[in-house]
């Protein structure tokens, strides 16, 4: 077997270079801002990069019926999350059985790198004016360029 790892593998490059992870985050307080029931753009997610997780987290419930999926503007709408219940404080993850996700980790669509530069979206189910929550996200940058020392 042939050994590429660097014989300090804590200075390694190539084969041994983990990924960098990014996190992406938005704070969305409908009580000063009207969320409508429509598409709202979230994040702007350069290529090469690998969706590990999303939650969100609710902060303060709606108060009436409030469901949002978090997904690719124009595209699959609840790639990330589906049907997150906005009006149930506390966390809730892709993957989770209630938010039947399918690119992050623990879904069906796990290790699926961006192909192009794309828009994740907040596709609000319902009107909400009493919400907060936060969304964050998490990705692997697979970018090749990262590893060029130029």
């Amino acid at each position: 077997m042939t050994d590429f790892t660097p014989a300090n593998s804590q200075n390694s490059t190539a084969v041994a270079l983990g990924a960098d992870v990014e996190q992406y985050e938005a704070l969305i307080d409908c009580s000063s801002t009207l969320l409508t029931a429509a598409a709202h753009e979230l994040f702007d997610i350069p290529k090469y990069r690998m969706h590990l997780s999303t939650y969100v987290e609710v902060l303060t419930a709606e108060g009436a019926t409030a469901t949002a999926d978090l997904g690719i503007t124009g595209g699959d709408v609840d790639i990330l999350i589906d049907g997150v219940d906005l009006n149930a404080t506390g966390l809730h993850w892709s993957g989770q059985e209630t938010t039947a996700a399918v690119a992050s980790l623990l879904g069906t669509g796990a290790g699926a790198v961006l192909a192009a530069n794309t828009t994740y979206s907040l596709l609000a189910n319902n009107e909400c004016d009493t919400a907060v929550f936060r969304v964050v996200s998490f990705f692997a940058d697979l970018s090749p360029a990262r590893n060029d020392p130029a």
